[in-house]
């Protein structure tokens, strides 16, 4: 099987996994946390041993990461009202895909997220502070990306 293709699934476990926690409890367990970031790592260095070299790997490495590790930076900056176990999503997905796909999948996940808290506002089901999780968006975000 391509290391793409293993790199897409992991990445749909993840958020899959990681969306039913975010509904029902609006906590990520470590454990899917830690299994993400280990089985993201291990595919990114077979991955990229395979097709790229030095400093190639290194933009790459870090174009991928960077989504979530700023969202992870942005919840303790913002005093958690982002959550951190978003961002270390986020960081697995960028692990298990490539940085131009971390990137898209983090920003259709911010404008689904952003539609439906306007719609929630507009029909006066929430106000400006309701919580709403994360992860889903992100899934649906990388599903929309699937087709695209």
């Amino acid at each position: 099987m391509n290391l793409q293709v293993i790199g897409i699934i992991g990445s749909f476990i993840i958020l899959f996994l990681g969306s039913i926690s975010d509904l029902r409890t609006k906590r990520i367990p470590v454990y899917l946390l830690i299994a993400g970031n280990l089985g993201g790592l291990l595919c990114f260095l077979c991955r990229y041993y395979q097709e790229l070299t030095g400093i190639t790997m290194m933009i790459e490495l870090v174009g991928s990461i960077l989504p979530g590790m700023g969202l992870f930076l942005l919840s303790f900056l913002t005093g958690r009202k982002i959550g951190a176990g978003d961002g270390l999503i986020l960081l697995s997905v960028g692990m298990f895909e490539s940085g131009r796909m971390t990137w898209a999948t983090l920003c259709s996940g911010l404008f689904l997220q952003s539609v439906f808290a306007i719609l929630l506002l507009v029909l006066k089901k929430a106000k400006w502070d309701t919580r709403i999780p994360f992860v889903p968006f992100l899934l649906a975000g990388r599903i929309i990306l699937l087709f695209l």
